[in-house]
């Protein structure tokens, strides 16, 4: 089994070339690991990974691009007896701004998200800045109104406000990482 992950599981890291560690309970097969390894989903490849046999332990260096980043190893790992993996082993970590809610949970408040921050305008049709790079889908509601389709994610897309004078409000929802939503 794995016995630990660098980055730990959703941590929050601050530097974009990240070495993750993977670390074994017992002695395995380097070509079977470096097979099952698999980063975001796809698989790496193997001259990329470096396996120590020694401390039981895999390495891959990656410059992380904006959102969340999944590390797994499939159960086609083995130990040199071939002994697989008893389940497949899933870990991630975040990469981002401050501003990007996938990755710093406490950003919950965008005060640039309508018009770029206009404090005003007399146009109930506004532009959204969005700032979740790495979700894969999206949806909007104005005010008490129901929540828009879900639409793939775009760095700016387009909604209607209530008619009127007053505060308006919008809420965004963002989709990521197979099952996680974000608000």
């Amino acid at each position: 089994m794995v016995t630990s992950v660098v980055p730990a599981h959703d941590e929050r890291i601050l530097n974009s070339s990240v070495t993750v560690r993977l670390r074994f309970s017992e002695a395995m097969d380097e070509a079977s690991v470096k097979s099952a390894f698999r980063y975001d989903g796809r698989a790496v490849s193997a001259s990329a990974l470096n396996w120590n046999a020694s401390s039981r332990e895999l390495t891959y260096d990656v410059t992380a691009t904006e959102g969340i980043h999944i590390v797994e190893v499939l159960t086609t790992a083995a130990s040199p007896a071939g002994l697989n993996l008893f389940g497949k082993f899933r870990s991630r970590f975040l990469y981002g701004r401050d501003n990007n809610i996938l990755v710093n949970r406490a950003a919950t408040n965008d005060t640039t998200l309508i018009n770029l921050g206009d404090a005003t305008t007399s146009n109930t049709g506004v532009t959204l800045y969005h700032k979740a790079t790495g979700a894969q889908k999206m949806r909007v509601k104005v005010g008490a109104g129901a929540w828009s389709a879900w639409q793939p994610y775009a760095a700016t897309s387009t909604c209607t406000l209530t008619g009127g004078n007053g505060t308006k409000s919008v809420e965004v929802q963002y989709w990521a990482d197979g099952s996680a939503a974000y608000l």
